[in-house]
């Protein structure tokens, strides 16, 4: 699986009801241990304003026999 940040669901739904949307998502993902922190860079958005970006990417459970 690839690697997503917080700027690639705010591109995909520009028009969610509230900015802080992508976050409360990520986080309740990580929470939930769904995804997990890959890389960090700076973010492209100008409205961040060049703020830390995690890059994430999904977990892969491993079934048990």
């Amino acid at each position: 699986p690839g690697t997503f940040t917080a700027d690639d669901l705010r591109r995909a739904v520009p028009d969610a009801p509230s900015p802080y949307l992508p976050g409360l998502a990520f986080r309740k993902a990580s929470t939930r241990g769904l995804i997990e922190s890959d890389t960090a860079q700076r973010s492209t958005v100008r409205s961040r304003k060049g703020s830390l970006l995690c890059t994430w990417r999904g977990v892969v459970e491993v079934m048990s026999e």
